[in-house]
């Protein structure tokens, strides 16, 4: 090493030495500012555990609901599950046709009963007749 570089070196070193106070000071008003701009742009504890609380409580208003729409979709397809199929139908629209066909049969028979009881009338009106005029 050059005398000339050490004396620079140590004037250097001097001149860290005695500014020191002031690089300190320096130092700490950049970090307090840089702290100062973080602190502005992050919320607070406070803040923090007041959202995380709401979200907590929204959280639960959701699972409630989530509970009761499961408990409706249950339903629903508890429903859907009793509900006749196709097939169902077509069964009983055929038994509802048979029905018709075996009323209607029904219907002639009684249509009959009704002509031969006239004629029984008729004929038990004239022994009827017939009776009381002998009295």
């Amino acid at each position: 090493m050059n005398p000339s570089e050490s004396s620079s070196l140590l004037g250097g070193i001097k001149l860290i030495v005695d500014l020191w106070p002031l690089l300190a000071l320096l130092a700490s008003l950049v970090f307090g500012a840089a702290m100062l701009f973080l602190r502005s742009r992050f919320i607070s504890r406070a803040s923090c555990k007041e959202i995380r609380q709401r979200i907590a409580e929204q959280q639960a208003e959701v699972a409630e609901q989530q509970e009761a729409e499961a408990g409706r979709l249950q339903s629903v397809e508890h429903t859907l599950k009793n509900l006749p199929t196709s097939a169902d139908m077509a069964a009983l629209e055929l038994t509802i046709e048979r029905l018709t066909g075996r009323v209607r049969e029904l219907e002639a028979v009684v249509a009959g009963q009704r002509d031969l009881m006239r004629r029984v009338e008729m004929q038990l009106d004239r022994v009827d007749t017939y009776l009381r005029g002998l009295k």
